[in-house]
């Protein structure tokens, strides 16, 4: 997760350019504190529909560290459910910030871009990503004061194409 105003050399004081895995670290900074309990106000920006239309619930993030990369932080975070998900027909989850205030990217790494943690080995996932954005686009939503969270209508409809998840499915 990319913050649009949380890059300032004050914000990122003190954060190793070195990624800290949960496993690594002693405990989370003040600042990866901060951000994780602001993010619950927003459900933390991660949404989950069962395959009857339900939405499924979190519990607060279990590890989380924060990793300077290029000179943007990003807050890494594992999210639990709050009770185990019956993992049959379709289910979608779903990362994204309707003002686009927050930008997210879901990465690939060893793992892959999600962990289908204690699934039926017959659970598959299609990830689908948004689309790049036209570079001016993306310096209209950038120029767009933290204060203000409502977009104007014609960089809603951006922001709207602007979601990463993944369509898993069980049998």
């Amino acid at each position: 997760m990319t913050a649009r105003a949380i890059s300032p050399p004050f914000a990122i004081s003190g954060v190793s350019t070195t990624p800290i895995r949960p496993s690594q670290a002693k405990a989370s900074t003040p600042l990866a504190d901060i951000n994780v309990e602001s993010l619950k106000d927003y459900a933390y920006f991660t949404f989950i529909t069962a395959d009857d239309g339900k939405d499924i619930d979190f519990n607060k993030p279990t590890e989380y560290w924060l990793h300077d990369e290029g000179g943007r932080l990003i807050l890494f975070f594992t999210l639990p459910t709050k009770t185990p998900v019956k993992a049959t027909g379709r289910i979608r989850l779903e990362i994204y910030d309707p003002t686009f205030f927050v930008a997210f990217r879901m990465i690939d790494d060893k793992d892959g871009p999600i962990v289908l943690d204690g699934a039926p080995a017959a659970c598959t996932y299609k990830t689908f990503r948004p689309p790049d954005m036209d570079p001016a686009a993306a310096a209209a939503l950038a120029a767009i004061p933290a204060d203000q969270r409502n977009l104007p209508p014609q960089l809603q409809l951006l922001a709207d194409d602007q979601t990463n998840g993944a369509d898993i499915t069980c049998p």
